[in-house]
């Protein structure tokens, strides 16, 4: 488990804690608190295929 884990690629503020599956065989990481549907966009906002400019014309 990692504490105080800041998003240091897109810079979506806050901190979180990551957990991991004590299981051997499964792996799986999460975050904690798990963002809410209403709240992961503002993690993401910034996130270069959100930006308008690198979407295709839809015209072709």
């Amino acid at each position: 488990m990692y504490r105080n884990l800041a998003d240091r690629l897109f810079g979506a503020p806050g901190e979180w804690t990551s957990k991991k599956c004590t299981d051997a065989d499964c792996g799986i990481v999460w975050l904690d608190p798990r963002p809410t549907i209403d709240e992961i966009g503002k993690a993401y906002q910034n996130y270069y295929t959100h930006d308008q400019t690198n979407q295709r014309n839809k015209d072709g």
